[in-house]
């Protein structure tokens, strides 16, 4: 079901914040620089939230890595979908806009 589950982009069917974190990623309401700055989570971050739970950083770093680079087959898939021509565009604006918050 992850997998799945994954490939649906809640952005376009409700109104969600950047990567599902409107209650924050960290208790402590820590903030890297680069999220003080712009106001989005980046790659970062996210590295940070894993060495704070325990995680090694090779273990969170690799997973991250694919949804740092473009990746071509995402337009392929979506253009392919049933998906409306204007619901294809707004999927493909939250996956460049959130690859780019995560790269920033």
């Amino acid at each position: 079901m992850s997998r799945a589950y994954d490939l649906v982009n809640t952005r376009i069917h409700g109104d969600d914040t950047d990567f599902a974190l409107s209650k924050k990623l960290f208790a402590d309401d820590y903030q890297s620089a680069g999220w003080k700055k712009s106001g989005h989570a980046s790659a970062t971050d996210f590295l940070e939230f894993g060495k704070r739970i325990g995680v090694v950083e090779s273990r969170c770093s690799k997973p991250l890595a694919p949804f740092l680079e473009r990746q071509a087959l995402v337009e392929s898939l979506i253009n392919q979908s049933f998906l409306d021509a204007g619901s294809k565009g707004a999927y493909f604006l939250h996956y460049n806009t959130n690859r780019n918050y995560l790269i920033a």
